[in-house]
């Protein structure tokens, strides 16, 4: 499934569990590299799919980032007809705070379910010491994160 596949098979839990009625997919790329390159929306429909979740529970929308998917999330919320219905967001553990707040900032009071952890136990070592393309990408996502806070987003 990939680093971010957590996302859809706690969907698919959802749903099987009976605590999700509704899976929304979000997300865009910028370029399709070829006609068969899918958008994030449609690689999730197709899992959801694949793990017996049937069609017509399945929506999409599509989002270029997280604050566009939020914004077409809440049009596509404004078209149906829910009343008193608890929304969700799966999203990464990391990136759930910015979600909430751009929900919020949006009008939607969400409950979020976290997925995708980038955690694992700590294993002291010498390689630790030792820079890697890795640990510069976690700095990364906590750098944007930090910085998403400090401005609102």
């Amino acid at each position: 499934l990939g680093i971010a596949g957590d996302r859809v098979v706690t969907a698919a839990k959802l749903y099987h569990y009976g605590k999700a009625g509704m899976l929304v997919c979000t997300g865009r790329q910028w370029v399709r590299s070829t006609s068969q390159d899918l958008h994030p929306y449609e690689e999730a429909k197709r899992l959801l799919l694949s793990l017996e979740v049937p069609e017509s529970a399945i929506a999409t929308i599509g989002g270029m980032n997280t604050a566009d998917e939020i914004s077409q999330a809440v049009t596509f919320l404004q078209q149906q007809t829910l009343s008193n219905v608890p929304i969700g967001i799966i999203t990464s553990a990391w990136l759930a705070a910015r979600a909430e707040r751009l929900a919020k900032q949006n009008g939607l009071d969400p409950v979020m379910i976290p997925s995708d952890f980038r955690s694992r136990f700590f294993v002291p070592g010498p390689d630790m010491f030792i820079p890697s393309s890795s640990a510069l990408q976690r700095s990364a996502i906590c750098i944007k994160e930090f910085l998403a806070s400090w401005i609102g987003r």
